[in-house]
């Protein structure tokens, strides 16, 4: 299971990819989130990101991430 700040730093790169418009970088900490036991609110939510990433639309990873 991964660990609260482990998810909160991952959360962070993302946020910070969001403002670079930086996609590669996204899908990669989202990968990285995938090998871990996630509770299934997170990995709904993790699901909800990896379509945003992929339909680029950074606001709505940002809301996602508010």
């Amino acid at each position: 299971l991964i660990s609260e700040n482990e998810l909160r730093e991952a959360y962070s790169s993302i946020r910070e990819c969001a403002l670079s418009l930086d996609t590669d970088g996204a899908v990669y900490v989202l990968d990285y989130l995938n090998g871990f036991s996630l509770p299934e609110n997170e990995k709904q939510r993790i699901e909800q990101l990896r379509n945003a990433v992929n339909d680029f639309d950074w606001d709505c990873v940002n809301a996602i991430l508010a």
